[in-house]
């Protein structure tokens, strides 16, 4: 799971992370039950993964995106 300042230790609505699934950057939207939910960097449909697959984008990465 991400990094996060979040007691529950999911990510903050908007923090860019890698779904190690399918190796997509997204930004974070919510989780519901055992689903993340992620939409593209720049807009797009969102897709879902798993919540444990998801790892927080460095600042560096960040920043250059």
């Amino acid at each position: 799971m991400t990094k996060s300042s979040r007691a529950d230790g999911r990510p903050q609505v908007g923090e860019l992370v890698t779904d190690t699934r399918s190796g997509r950057v997204g930004e974070y939207r919510d989780t519901l039950g055992k689903a993340a939910y992620l939409r593209p960097v720049g807009g797009g449909c969102e897709w879902e993964t798993d919540p444990d697959c998801l790892v927080a984008v460095p600042d560096t990465e960040e920043e250059a995106g």
